[in-house]
């Protein structure tokens, strides 16, 4: 009898300090603190979306994985302090000390070509020994131009469009369809040559466009997005509008000389 109640008792407190011991792991974030240490907690990002006719949204960022964190500063010992770091939950644990926290997408280490880029820097916080600190950031607009092509039926019934090929900088070149946008950086003089290519249908009684293509330039600057619309018309003419409607191009081919190709 008195193994059989020693046996029961044993058990007993061993369970009771496991649950004691989950307990404490559970906490350990929120109770203990690395020696001159602080968190930081991720208030809000924001960010806002390209604009184009329309007035621009700001929204909070949906998901902060996307984003690449660095701390940027000194410690409270003084040393300088430039390290990655991975928020979990909006909160951080970071050594006690004056930063700014800059922030940047992934598309950051692409160039900004593949997708909407932002970037942005928090205005300078301190964290002190075992305290809480809580930081904001604004990305802004994006950082990058986004580039659309349509084509109407008029232009689809009597040209192929062979290629539209945009040139940011001299001897860049990218090609825009109309399957997906261009991301692309402004270039320091804020105007984007393009060249457009295309070959009248057959049956279609309008010209081939010149060999070399149709040169043209669009004012542009970071943070909105561009439309390049391409239609034609029964007096062999090629229309380019860009810039949902901002600047305009006409193209007649008898003036261009292509009646004679």
């Amino acid at each position: 009898m008195r193994r059989r109640l020693h046996i029961y008792l044993t058990s007993l407190c061993l369970l009771c300090g496991a649950g004691l011991m989950c307990s404490c792991q559970h906490n350990e974030v929120a109770a203990t603190l690395p020696r001159a240490y602080g968190r930081l907690h991720l208030s809000h990002a924001t960010l806002s979306a390209y604009l184009g006719a329309e007035t621009r949204a700001v929204e909070a960022v949906a998901d902060i994985t996307q984003f690449i964190f660095t701390l940027e500063g000194t410690d409270a010992a003084g040393q300088p302090v430039s390290r990655p770091v991975t928020f979990h939950d909006g909160t951080c644990t970071i050594p006690a000390g004056t930063y700014t926290l800059h922030t940047s997408n992934h598309q950051a280490t692409q160039g900004g070509t593949t997708a909407a880029l932002y970037s942005g820097t928090s205005a300078p916080f301190t964290l002190h020994d075992g305290g809480d600190a809580s930081v904001a950031i604004d990305l802004g607009k994006p950082k990058n131009v986004r580039i659309r092509l349509e084509e109407d039926a008029s232009f689809a019934a009597a040209y192929d469009l062979t290629s539209v090929s945009l040139t940011p900088t001299s001897g860049t070149t990218l090609p825009l369809t109309l399957a997906a946008p261009a991301y692309l950086m402004p270039p320091t003089t804020g105007t984007l040559s393009y060249t457009i290519r295309a070959k009248a249908k057959q049956g279609s009684h309008v010209s081939d466009l010149p060999a070399a293509g149709i040169h043209a330039t669009l004012p542009i600057e970071a943070g909105k997005e561009y439309t390049i619309r391409l239609s034609a018309s029964t007096i062999e003419e090629i229309r380019i509008a860009m810039g949902e409607g901002d600047h305009t191009g006409e193209f007649d081919a008898r003036e261009q000389g292509m009646g004679e190709m």
